[in-house]
């Protein structure tokens, strides 16, 4: 499972990605033989004024196809991570089952 971790307008030092990496591959472990690549984008919308305005989007590809995304927003960026890659792991778990019962497969 590839992991790509994109910034724009917030600062993540090196840190603050190995925590982000281990948080995504906590979440998602169980689901790597169905994985490919988990793309993630941490985003500062408001800048300085601050409220809900950490972004993070995570995008799954999946094997053999189909892809998810998750996005979560949140004062504090940990916290939009966290809550993020607990929704990854959920839409996975769904998409893998509906998969295994031969729904929406292709």
């Amino acid at each position: 499972m590839e992991l790509m971790i994109h910034q724009h307008d917030v600062s993540v030092d090196e840190a603050l990605r190995e925590r982000i990496e281990r948080r995504i591959n906590a979440a998602l472990d169980r689901f790597e033989p169905r994985i490919s690549r988990v793309t993630v984008q941490l985003r500062d919308l408001n800048g300085p004024r601050g409220g809900l305005d950490k972004d993070c989007r995570i995008a799954i590809k999946l094997i053999p196809s189909g892809e998810l995304f998750i996005e979560q927003r949140d004062d504090n960026l940990h916290a939009a991570v966290a809550t993020a890659a607990d929704r990854a792991a959920e839409v996975v778990r769904r998409a893998v089952s509906r998969r295994k019962r031969g729904i929406g497969a292709g």
